[in-house]
């Protein structure tokens, strides 16, 4: 799969799932693409090997400020 496919479809489908894109980040090989919805957010990873192209996708609450000073 290329790179390029990759991000036009996850800018396209997190959008129709009202994820917000806040910003990505291109390097070769990486790629990295951030969103949020409502109390959460989502990390795209995408690498880009010789044979193949490796994609994760990590989504983790966000905390309000009660939960906060739990971690500091």
């Amino acid at each position: 799969v290329r790179v390029d496919s990759l991000i036009k479809f996850f800018k396209s489908n997190m959008a129709n799932d009202n994820w917000r894109m806040l910003g990505s980040f291109k390097s070769s090989p990486l790629t990295i693409m951030l969103f949020q919805k409502e109390s959460r957010w989502c990390m795209i990873n995408i690498v880009e090997k010789d044979f193949k192209t490796h994609v994760e996708v990590w989504v983790a609450p966000t905390l309000n400020e009660a939960e906060a000073w739990l971690f500091k």
